[in-house]
């Protein structure tokens, strides 16, 4: 039984040479590495010959064993360089099934240079998939996979090119294994998965080039992304209806789109982007649940709109403490329960219209009190309009 698998394996490997690159594989400088241990290595500019522990630029003398570029520090021997190096399978890869899965690494690739399509009723796991560490096309994990209800598999892949989605998905209900991904080039889409739960969204990532996007998801809490500095695109926390709890971005200090807190449920705080200190867009919380804004301490300036609207339990906005300069609109509308806005008073320009209005438990001299110290600072480019409240 065990040598009929074996030349299943190996009929599979061969036909998957059609797709790949195997005949003629791409390898980089230093695969295999020119260290101590293996080929390129101990016999030929190293250790025993010619540039090597008798001579200079060697183990005795600088760029060396004991110096930078040695064995004892980074580019050396103690630590490996880029490690996605290896055969890269041609075009995109789209298995349909475990033994396609399977055939992956069996046939020695480690990374694809286009996209990675999981798609199919066929798939249940991307188990095997452990030598997979750089897709230079998009990631894509959607429609079409009843089955799959990990992503365990993924563990090893560290950089995508491209997008990264895992949308429309019925089963799906971890993506921890998306961990160790530090980069996207593109986009981030976490779209309509009706059965994911609350595991954190790539921790490691520390990059984004597009938008983040985590919408029309069924968990209870948004959290992850604890590593990431900067966003390309924008921030959309959308359409979650389950969602109660939105934590990580703690590290998060630039977007240079919009950030968009909408329809979530009911119930708890904003605590959260405290190291963000610009937003290239606008900021807007609406029709949501938060009951306060204590986060966004360190946000310097907005790009475009601030609006505060139709949130129905939001009850106070401690946060934006070190907000100076708006470049849109600032508006404050119709949050029934809202009684305190006092982090926003060290607002200097506005450069669009105010409008504070319908907010029925906040005490109109508040809202004033605002105006007036913006007018005293560098002002308000627009109209002003304040009525309706308390």
């Amino acid at each position: 039984m065990r040598g009929s698998w074996l030349v299943f394996l190996l009929v599979l490997a061969m036909s998957c040479t059609t797709r790949g690159v195997v005949d003629d594989p791409v390898y980089y400088p230093g695969w295999p590495y020119d260290d101590d241990d293996s080929a390129n290595d101990d016999d030929a500019d190293d250790d025993d010959a010619v540039d090597d522990d008798d001579a200079a630029d060697d183990d005795d003398a600088v760029d060396d064993d004991d110096a930078a570029d040695d064995d004892d520090v980074a580019d050396d021997d103690d630590t490996e360089p880029f490690s996605c190096l290896g055969p890269r399978w041609t075009g995109d890869f789209a298995p349909s099934q475990a033994a396609e899965v399977i055939a992956f690494c069996f046939s020695g690739f480690v990374a694809v240079e286009g996209d990675l399509l999981v798609y199919g009723d066929g798939l249940t796991s991307l188990e095997g998939l452990d030598c997979l560490c750089e897709v230079e096309g998009s990631l894509s994990v959607g429609d079409w996979t009843p089955n799959l209800t990990s992503l365990t598999g993924l563990e090893g892949l560290e950089t995508v090119g491209g997008s990264l989605a895992v949308e429309w998905t019925t089963a799906l209900t971890d993506i921890s294994a998306l961990g160790g991904v530090t980069s996207v080039g593109g986009g981030v889409s976490i779209y309509n998965n009706y059965a994911l739960g609350s595991s954190a969204i790539l921790p490691s990532v520390v990059d984004v080039g597009g938008d983040v996007a985590i919408e029309w998801n069924t968990q209870a809490a948004v959290l992850g992304f604890d590593a990431l500095e900067s966003v390309g695109g924008a921030v959309r926390i959308t359409n979650n209806s389950g969602v109660a709890t939105i934590g990580g971005f703690s590290a998060l200090e630039t977007v240079a789109g919009d950030v968009i807190v909408d329809w979530t449920s009911w119930g708890f705080e904003l605590s959260t982007f405290d190291s963000l200190t610009s937003i290239g867009g606008a900021l807007a919380v609406t029709n949501s649940g938060v009951i306060a804004v204590p986060g966004f301490a360190s946000l310097e300036s907005v790009g475009a709109d601030l609006t505060l609207s139709w949130n129905s339990p939001l009850q106070t906005v401690s946060g934006l403490t070190s907000l100076a300069t708006i470049g849109g609109s600032l508006t404050i509308d119709s949050n029934y329960a809202l009684s305190d806005i006092g982090g926003l008073l060290g607002l200097t320009r506005v450069d669009g219209d105010v409008t504070i209005q319908f907010n029925t438990a906040l005490p109109t001299v508040q809202a004033e009190d605002l105006v007036v110290a913006i007018y005293a600072a560098d002002g308000v480019g627009g109209a002003v309009f304040v009525g309706g409240n308390g």
